[in-house]
């Protein structure tokens, strides 16, 4: 299973699931999953599982979806139970350290503070054409908060990030994020 501390929920593919040849029934649950992006996961069922890892024995709730690919994981409700040895958890062997520095020195560009860009390619955005215009109006910036977050629009605005517009029938609010000396802004659905 992959570890991934952004599921809630641990879940496997009906294919694995099957081929555990376990004696764990599998029940309709009520549980109602969904990607990052938001679709919506079919979920074939869920079964109580015996989960051994490092001498522990737990018996633990599994989401079984409707997909024959989708990835086994390991989520947050799992980890509730399960002590992991982190020391060992996507721990990297010698070899695939120096495999690693190499890649980083030989793209070292990549890696550097601030904006990247991409030169001789020319991008369009092309919505279909049923879409739909879509404004929303501004979230409420605290008072605290304005002068930051006016700074970092500005700082955006400077490095080329963003350009103002007066009129637009497209328009998503600005997320602001405090950070210790800073605020970080992030436009959604831009």
């Amino acid at each position: 299973m992959e570890l991934d501390t952004g599921s809630a929920r641990s879940l496997m593919s009906i294919r694995q699931y099957k081929a555990l040849n376990t004696e764990a029934p599998l029940v309709k649950g009520r549980v109602r999953l969904q990607t990052f992006t938001g679709k919506l996961i079919s979920i074939k069922g869920e079964a109580q599982v015996q989960v051994v890892h490092n001498g522990q024995s737990v018996r633990l709730p599994l989401v079984v979806v409707d997909n024959d690919n989708a990835p086994s994981l390991l989520g947050r409700d799992w980890l509730e139970s399960l002590k992991l040895d982190w020391n060992k958890v996507q721990r990297i062997s010698d070899t695939q350290d120096k495999r690693l520095k190499y890649i980083l020195n030989a793209h070292a560009a990549l890696f550097e503070d601030g904006l990247g860009t991409m030169r001789g390619v020319k991008a369009r955005l092309q919505p279909r054409e049923t879409a739909v215009p879509v404004f929303l109006k501004a979230r409420p910036v605290s008072y605290a908060l304005r002068a930051a977050v006016k700074a970092e629009l500005d700082r955006m605005e400077g490095a080329g990030i963003v350009e103002k517009v007066k009129f637009s029938e497209w328009g998503t609010p600005v997320v602001c994020i405090p950070q210790k000396g800073r605020v970080s802004s992030f436009m959604w659905g831009l």
